[in-house]
């Protein structure tokens, strides 16, 4: 949009260049690695984008909003500067970023509002609700105050129903109920929370929860070797039974794990154990890659790549801030299944700016199922991708910051997949 801009402005911008090859670069990875199904124009990838940022500043402000001491909350508003157009609410020509009423309903004078304890959960769990009125309008309202929630099917049970507090001038945030039991969360998937006002007035305000099943059924065990610290993975499969043990040459495995951190890399490099273990991917045994950090992301893909892997031209490189920002988009892939895929990562990932590297690959074997991206760079890589190593094949996440019940069942996924179970 910032492109049309200008040109409908006449074409004429000492920056127009800058953006154009960043369209250009956007245009090229989606078209290669096959996100168009999903993105059919680039600002259709960069609203999606905007979409994180808007819906983020949506959940901060009706909370800020609960709190009647909190007088004012400043948000970024816009730069003049494209090369300052990082973390404001429009860019520089003023167009927005992302939907609007993802924020303008956060903003209504009189809102109902149901702020969960927690957006994700785990099937089987409970989640407590606190319950508030917002009332802006300087006037008196009635009525009751209904709760219910939409479970991923679509069906919606009403809950309980409370009584409209009764009208104080000058207060503008009314404490309805705390810590409101849901019913179970029985179901994968998304749950609306409603809580809306019955009365000569109407007002209603719903939030979304995200729920995961971390360890869904086995069709069979998986035996897997770690290259790295195998505790460190116990850690992150809290919910699984996994049989894990450290790589050893001389057993037989259903998958191999490298997990890849920039301080220890450097010891399975010079090991013979190494060597060993990419034999046996050569040979056919599958092997995840999970990048503890970006050097250990780099590292591993260096050596991936020197072995035959895949061409490997390096990093896009990491956020040059934490308001700058970059973005992972995923597509829809059976190690991401049961996640929210082909959008950009969004609150159900929780993933931060600095929680993912972009690695810039190539060739015959490749398939990238997440892409990264970063504030002003026309350069895309793989956040998550596949590919083969001989008869083996590779699955390789660079994303590592993510909301720990999705990436125990990203891993979880990763490790059926390769074993094909």
């Amino acid at each position: 949009s910032t492109v049309n801009s200008i040109r409908e402005g006449g074409g004429h911008s000492y920056d127009i260049e800058d953006h154009e090859c960043v369209l250009v670069g956007y245009n090229r990875f989606l078209d290669k690695w096959k996100f168009r199904s999903i993105y059919p124009t680039v600002s259709d990838m960069l609203v999606d984008a905007g979409n994180k940022l808007y819906e983020t500043w949506g959940r901060i402000l009706q909370v800020i909003r609960t709190d009647d001491a909190s007088d004012f909350l400043v948000i970024n508003g816009w730069e003049d500067q494209p090369i300052d157009s990082h973390s404001g609410l429009v860019d520089n020509q003023r167009n927005f970023k992302g939907d609007p009423a993802l924020i303008r309903t956060a903003l209504e004078p009189l809102k109902p509002v149901v702020q969960p304890r927690g957006v994700v959960h785990k099937t089987g769990s409970i989640v407590l609700l606190d319950l508030f009125l917002l009332n802006e309008t300087h006037c008196a309202v009635t009525g009751k105050l209904n709760l219910s929630i939409t479970d991923p099917a679509g069906k919606e049970t009403v809950l309980q129903d409370f009584s409209v507090p009764e009208f104080v001038e000058n207060q503008f945030a009314y404490v309805i109920a705390e810590a409101v039991p849901s019913p179970t969360l029985a179901a994968e998937g998304y749950y609306t929370l409603h809580f809306a006002l019955d009365g000569p007035t109407k007002a209603e305000g719903s939030t979304r929860i995200f729920v995961v099943d971390p360890s869904p059924r086995a069709g069979r065990g998986i035996r897997a070797g770690v290259a790295g610290d195998a505790k460190a993975l116990a850690g992150l499969m809290s919910h699984n039974s996994i049989e894990t043990e450290e790589f050893r040459p001389d057993r037989t495995y259903d998958i191999a794990i490298l997990l890849s951190g920039g301080k220890d890399v450097h010891l399975w490099e010079q090991s013979a154990t190494f060597a060993k273990l990419l034999d046996a991917v050569k040979a056919g045994m599958p092997l995840l890659v999970l990048a503890q950090d970006s050097a250990g992301a780099d590292k591993a893909a260096k050596l991936l790549s020197d072995a035959g892997a895949f061409q490997y031209a390096g990093m896009v490189g990491e956020s040059r801030g934490c308001w700058m920002g970059t973005w992972v988009f995923v597509k829809e892939h059976p190690v991401y299944g049961g996640l929210p895929s082909n959008q950009v990562m969004k609150w159900e990932y929780q993933v931060a700016s600095e929680d993912a590297s972009g690695l810039m690959v190539d060739g015959p074997g490749v398939e990238i199922i997440a892409g990264y991206g970063r504030d002003h760079d026309q350069n895309l890589g793989a956040a998550t991708f596949t590919s083969q190593l001989g008869k083996g094949t590779i699955v390789f996440q660079t994303v590592r910051g993510m909301q720990p019940l999705l990436y125990e069942r990203f891993i979880v996924n990763a490790m059926r997949f390769l074993a094909g179970s």
